[in-house]
């Protein structure tokens, strides 16, 4: 029971809505500062992250590049 509840207590907090990870290392538990994906990985691991896209995701970025073209301008 005890190595479980340690593998748990590794795991960073993240939030539900927004992704920001709580660094929970620097003091108390559950009083730490919440920092974006990018920003968590490159402070507290020392790794930078570069941006791509996944095959859903460009699937669905195409799907709504397409559909804002067919909307009429409202200028």
């Amino acid at each position: 029971m005890q190595r479980k509840i340690a593998l748990y207590e590794e795991f960073p907090p993240m939030c539900r809505y927004c992704k920001k990870i709580r660094d929970d290392q620097q003091g108390e538990r559950g009083k730490g500062s919440w920092y974006s994906l990018e920003e968590y990985f490159n402070k507290a691991k020392g790794v930078r992250i570069s941006h791509s896209c996944c095959p859903d995701c460009y699937t669905e970025q195409l799907k709504n590049l397409g559909s804002d073209r067919n909307k009429p301008s409202s200028s």
